[in-house]
């Protein structure tokens, strides 16, 4: 009932602004096209009721239209012509290679440098971790350039 009396509210605004835009002043009568006259008052009236009509229509079915789309989906129906929507941004997962550990007891290879006389030399020693090779490499007087397990 509210929208029909928006409605006929509307439709007499637009027609009394009509009216006194036409009052019959002798200076805008110039300005008239007697094709335009006669076009003006029906597309005026069908555009003010097209646009309160869209209104109505907007809040009297909007509600329906949703419920039905939810149902749809409740369903488990794809919506048509509606494609699936790809993912952000690719994701790619690097897994990496697997090592045995390098580290741990065993024997190692130790190249290096000697302090006292300058020379490269190489020792094996049997040790518990590679920085215990290390230091023990270290306590003879070799400076650690290299370290492998054997």
């Amino acid at each position: 009932m509210f929208f029909l009396i928006a409605l006929v509210i509307a439709i007499a605004w637009c027609m009394a602004i009509l009216v006194v835009m036409n009052t019959g002043d002798q200076r805008t009568d110039y300005y008239r096209r007697p094709y335009l006259e006669a076009l003006m008052y029906p597309v005026v009236v069908m555009a003010i009721l097209g646009v309160i009509g869209s209104v109505m229509a907007r809040f009297k079915w909007a509600n329906d239209v949703q419920d039905s789309i939810n149902e749809l989906r409740r369903r488990g129906v794809p919506e048509a012509n509606v494609p699936p929507t790809p993912p952000g941004f690719p994701v790619i997962e690097v897994i990496p290679e697997y090592s045995p550990p390098t580290d741990g007891p065993g024997k190692y290879c130790i190249k290096g440098v000697d302090r006292e006389t300058k020379m490269d030399t190489t020792l094996h020693i049997h040790a518990e971790s590679a920085a215990n090779a290390k230091v023990k490499a270290e306590l003879e007087g070799v400076i650690v350039t290299s370290l492998q397990k054997e």
